[in-house]
């Protein structure tokens, strides 16, 4: 205990004796007699917050160190009275499609007299929370920067320093699919088009592709769109062409044509939503060909000539 006793006394010995040398020696030189030093060091515990869905939340903390070197002397530092260096912590910039906030933005920090021979550092942390707008676009690199300031004081001058710390929306997939009235009318050798209506209601840019998912009745043939790009909020019609093939005989068939509607977020192939079955309902009928009918009084005429012409028969046969 007296050991510690002697060491502060003498310490503060030093500090008033390098202080009067401060006044006496002249002003270009002062610099080089007393000169201290800040540095501030930020170390968030996570500096990549990961992929993040629209209307959550995350957090980390913001872990800061600062520190100063040896004849830091603070404001009041003569009268023992010295007074806490001011430390602002905030945020400098971040993405437009979320909200940051920090649970402390304020700090005062004492800077020791012990520390005057070596100096010292002093550490203390922020919360940092963020929340993702529910609109937010998928996907979309997002950095949020953290700033602290000290403040100079005394002949300890200012400092500041910058972090990082990455965030991401995640892919929220949602379409709207028109499948209502795909019920169509073909005669053999006959074709015609089928629109599929898709908007896409998703927070991200989209590649849908329409597949089947059975084999085609043979009656049918059926030539599908290739892949449509459809952005955020847009509506693609999606064009499928229905043929019903040449038949010698009459049909008379309903048939339906199994198709999946799948999609990804575009140029990320493994972000695929939910995939949308549509039936498209075909009726194949022949138009009937025309059957033969006979007049029923050609039919009355010729059963009667025949009569006729096998009673002139018989009567030539046996009148002789």
């Amino acid at each position: 205990m007296k050991i510690s006793q002697k060491l502060i006394s003498i310490s503060i010995l030093l500090m008033l004796t390098t202080s009067m040398l401060f006044f006496v020696t002249p002003s270009a030189a002062r610099p080089y007699l007393l000169h201290s030093k800040s540095n501030i060091m930020i170390n968030p515990e996570k500096s990549d917050l990961g992929v993040v869905d629209p209307g959550d939340s995350v957090s980390t903390t913001i872990n800061v160190v600062y520190s100063f070197t040896k004849f830091a002397q603070p404001k009041g530092f003569l009268l023992l009275s010295s007074e806490p260096t001011k430390i602002n912590v905030s945020i400098e910039s971040k993405p437009s499609w979320c909200s940051v906030e920090l649970d402390k933005t304020h700090f005062s920090v004492k800077i020791p007299a012990i520390d005057f021979l070596s100096g010292g550092n002093i550490s203390f942390s922020v919360k940092l929370n963020v929340t993702v707008s529910d609109d937010a676009p998928g996907y979309e690199d997002g950095r949020i920067t953290i700033k602290v300031e000290a403040a100079e004081n005394g002949n300890i001058p200012s400092s500041e320093n910058t972090t990082t710390v990455k965030i991401k929306p995640s892919f929220i997939p949602e379409i709207e699919v028109e499948t209502t009235g795909y019920w169509i009318h073909l005669e053999p050798g006959n074709s015609t088009t089928v629109d599929i209506n898709v908007t896409n209601t998703g927070n991200m840019d989209i590649v849908a592709r329409l597949n089947t998912t059975q084999s085609l009745p043979n009656t049918l043939s059926v030539i599908l769109p290739s892949e449509t790009q459809i952005g955020m909020g847009e509506t693609k019609t999606l064009k499928v062409i229905v043929k019903a093939n040449e038949s010698k005989e009459y049909v008379n068939v309903e048939e339906t044509i199994p198709l999946t509607l799948t999609y990804h977020a575009k140029n990320h192939d493994s972000l695929t939503g939910d995939p949308t079955d549509i039936s498209v309902e075909v009726r194949v009928k022949s138009v009937r060909k025309p059957s033969f009918t006979v007049d029923p009084l050609i039919v009355a005429i010729v059963i009667a000539v025949i009569i006729l012409v096998a009673a002139f028969v018989f009567i030539l046969k046996y009148s002789g």
